[in-house]
């Protein structure tokens, strides 16, 4: 699994950071189940957050925002399947998730496997220029 922490956008440069939680680069298999449109579509998660991720689904997505998903994938080899809302979609297929009704246990449980891929992140060489 390739992780990387992605950079915050610097200050006065207009792209001001508004998450309150850092997202980590990760590239895994995923599906995504539209509840209200009980179809499922097969995608790659592309970054996670204590709050969210970001998805890139393999077939277009129903139009609109706020539509009820779930997210299923594997990090670390741990299981997930996440409840959540649509909060952005693009034309290249990009899926902004964000995550819903986290029990508190299962919200440290992604806090902990979240702590594992940032120091995963930072053990890892930098690229060679």
């Amino acid at each position: 699994m390739d992780v990387q922490e992605q950079p915050k956008a610097p200050a006065g440069t207009g792209g001001a950071e508004r998450r309150k939680h850092p997202r980590f680069t990760v590239d895994e298999d995923a599906s995504l189940l539209l509840v209200d449109h009980g179809l499922t579509v097969q995608c790659r998660v592309l970054d996670l957050s204590l709050e969210g991720c970001r998805m890139c689904s393999e077939e277009p997505l129903p139009e609109g925002i706020h539509v009820r998903v779930e997210a299923t994938f594997q990090i670390n080899g741990i299981p997930f399947r996440l409840a959540g809302l649509i909060q952005r979609t693009t034309q290249e297929r990009d899926v902004g998730i964000r995550f819903m009704d986290l029990s508190q246990r299962r919200r440290a449980e992604w806090a902990e496997v979240l702590g594992e891929v940032k120091d995963v992140q930072q053990i890892q060489p930098e690229p060679v220029s």
